[in-house]
C-alpha cells in the first residue's frame, strides 16, 4: 500500500521526475501484490524466479488465488501490463512518461489492489494499515491505539503505548526461543 499511496503522491506533482518516480512506484505495488499472492496462495511447484517474465508472474499469482479459491481472477491485466511496458522505458531507457499516462494507471493500480487486499485477505485496502497484518489482537489494538494518540496530538502517550508494545514482542521472542509458545 505505501508503494501506491507513494505513487500517487508523486503523480499529482506533475512534474517530470516526479512521473517517472510516481511509474516505478506504482508497477513496484503491483509485483509485490503478485508475488505476496504466489507466496501466500501458490503450491510452491512453481518458485518465483529472479529472471521471471512480467506476464509469467501475472499467470502465476493468477493460478494461486483461483486454485486456492480465494479470488476467481486479478483484475486489469491489460491495463497494468501497459503500466509495466512504460516502467520499463522509464527505467531502462530514461523516458519520461506522459503526465496523464501516470494519472491514468492509478484507477487500475488502486483497483487491483483493492481486490487483492479484499477478496482474499477481507481487509479494506483504503483503511489497511501496516499493524493490520499484526496476527495478536492486543498488539494489534495497542500499536492502533498509539497512532490515534499521535493523530489527537499526543505523543507522550503514543511513546508510552509504543514501549510497551515493545516490550511485549521482545518477551514473546524470549519466551518463543525459550521453547515456549509465542503469545
Amino acid at each position: 500500500k505505501q508503494f501506491f499511496t507513494e505513487g500517487k503522491t508523486l503523480a499529482a506533482y506533475g512534474d517530470n521526475l516526479a512521473g517517472m518516480k510516481a511509474i516505478l512506484f506504482l508497477d513496484l505495488a503491483i509485483e509485490q501484490m503478485l508475488n505476496i499472492l504466489i507466496a501466500d496462495f501458490g503450491s510452491g511447484d512453481n518458485p518465483v524466479r529472479d529472471d521471471i517474465k512480467w506476464p509469467q508472474l501475472w499467470q502465476q499469482a493468477v493460478c494461486a488465488v483461483k486454485d486456492a479459491n480465494v479470488m476467481s481472477g486479478i483484475p486489469h491485466y491489460k491495463e497494468l501490463k501497459t503500466l509495466h511496458e512504460v516502467r520499463n522505458l522509464v527505467q531502462h531507457r530514461g523516458v519520461i512518461p506522459n503526465p496523464a499516462d501516470v494519472s491514468r494507471f492509478i484507477l487500475s493500480v488502486e483497483a487491483m489492489l483493492t481486490a487483492c487486499f479484499n477478496e482474499p485477505y477481507r481487509l479494506s485496502f483504503e483503511t489497511f494499515q501496516l499493524w493490520d497484518a499484526i496476527c495478536t489482537a492486543d498488539l494489534r489494538r495497542l500499536i492502533s491505539e498509539c497512532q490515534q494518540a499521535l493523530e489527537l496530538g499526543d505523543p507522550t502517550m503514543a511513546l508510552a503505548g509504543t514501549r510497551v508494545a515493545f516490550d511485549e514482542i521482545v518477551g514473546a521472542i524470549k519466551e518463543d526461543a525459550a521453547g515456549g509458545r509465542a503469545r
